[in-house]
C-alpha cells in the first residue's frame, strides 16, 4: 500500500483493515495480530477468516510519499522495497500493489522492482522499456515526469551504493573488513563515505528561499536549512528559525536540529521550544569554541553552579 488514508484532506483509500481486535468485511473475519510501526512505513500481520479457514496476510503500508510529487530520496522506498520482497519470496501467489488510482505511485514501484530484477538478471537496466511493458498492460502506469526521474534517481542510488546493511551479529567482523586499506592506503569506510558524498550531492541543489531571505538569522550560510523539511514559527512573519525536521527510526520527524541560538534569535528558539512542546533539549557544543561563540547563554538566561 503506497498512499496514507487521507491526503490533503481527500480520502485516497478506505481503511480495509482494523486499527486493533477484529473487524468484518461482509463474509471475510478479519484480525490484526501484530503492527510494527516505522518512520517511512508500518508493517502489519492480519489474519484473514472464511468458513473457518484462515489465512495470513503481511500488509506493507508506505507512509512516507508525499501529497504533491514525489519523496526528496529513494533511500526509504528501496529499504521498503527490500523488506517486502524478502517477505514476498517466502510465499505464494502474486504481489498486490495499490496507492490510490493504482497507476502513478504503483506503477513507480513495480517499475523500481522489475528494473532492479532485470540489472540482477541481465545486467543491464531499460527503464523507458519497462515503463512501456507496464503500459501495455495497464494505461498511465508512472503517471508523472518526477515519477519518471525518481526511478531513474531510485536505480542509480541502488547500484552506487549496494546493499549495506549488516546483520547485527556480524557487526564486529564486518566493521574489520572495512577498517582494512587497500594499496592505495583507503579503506572500506573511506570509500563508504565518498559514495554517501556522491549520492547525496543534490542537497545543495535543494530549495533554501526562506533561508535565503532571513541570512541574518543564520550563523553560517554554509548549511542553511531547505524549504520541505525546515520548522516553522507558527503565528510569526517571518516564521523562518534556522531548524530542520529529522526522521527517527520509529518516528516520523522526532527531530529538530538547529544552530546555537544567537542573541537576535533567543526569541524565536524558545518560541518553537514552547510551540513545538520540546521536553528535551540536547546541546552538543561549548559556549565558546575556538574563540568563536557558539551559543549566547545571556539571551536565554543560563546559570552556571559557581
Amino acid at each position: 500500500m503506497i498512499t496514507n488514508l487521507v491526503e490533503g484532506k481527500k480520502t485516497k483509500c478506505e481503511q480495509y483493515w482494523p486499527s486493533s481486535g477484529s473487524q468484518d468485511f461482509g463474509p471475510f473475519h478479519v484480525s490484526i495480530t501484530h503492527q510494527l510501526t516505522l518512520a517511512d512505513y508500518t508493517i502489519r500481520t492480519l489474519s484473514v477468516e472464511l468458513s473457518g479457514k484462515t489465512r495470513k496476510v503481511n500488509h506493507f503500508h508506505y507512509t512516507a510519499w508525499p501529497d504533491h510529487g514525489v519523496p526528496d530520496y529513494a533511500t526509504s522506498i528501496l529499504n521498503f522495497h527490500k523488506m517486502v520482497m524478502k517477505d514476498h519470496k517466502a510465499h505464494r501467489g502474486p504481489l498486490l500493489v495499490h496507492c490510490s488510482a493504482g497507476v502513478g505511485r504503483t506503477g513507480t514501484f513495480i517499475a523500481i522492482d522489475h528494473v532492479l530484477e532485470q540489472r540482477e538478471t541481465e545486467g543491464v537496466v531499460d527503464i523507458p522499456g519497462v515503463i512501456l511493458k507496464l503500459r501495455q498492460q495497464r494505461t498511465n502506469m508512472v503517471q508523472t515526469l518526477d515519477q519518471h526521474i525518481f526511478i531513474h534517481d531510485a536505480i542509480l542510488e541502488s547500484v552506487t551504493c549496494g546493499d549495506t546493511e549488516i546483520e547485527a551479529g556480524d557487526l564486529r567482523k564486518r566493521l574489520a573488513q572495512l577498517k582494512t586499506k587497500d594499496e592505495s592506503g583507503r579503506s572500506g569506510l573511506d570509500l563508504q563515505f565518498a559514495i554517501l558524498d556522491q549520492v547525496s550531492s543534490n542537497v545543495g541543489e535543494a530549495k533554501s528561499f526562506a533561508a535565503q531571505n532571513n541570512l541574518a538569522k543564520n550563523r553560517s550560510t554554509d548549511f542553511l536549512p531547505v524549504d520541505n523539511w525546515r520548522v516553522v514559527l507558527k503565528g510569526e512573519n517571518p516564521d523562518y528559525i534556522h531548524t530542520s525536521s529529522v526522521h527517527g527510526y520509529k518516528k516520523h520527524r522526532a527531530f529538530i536540529i538547529t544552530q546555537g541560538p544567537m542573541r537576535s534569535t533567543a526569541r524565536d528558539f524558545w518560541k518553537m521550544v514552547y510551540s513545538r512542546k520540546c521536553s528535551v533539549v540536547v546541546m552538543l557544543s561549548d559556549l565558546i569554541e575556538l574563540d568563536e561563540t557558539r551559543f549566547d547563554c545571556t539571551t536565554l538566561a543560563c546559570t552556571r553552579a559557581s
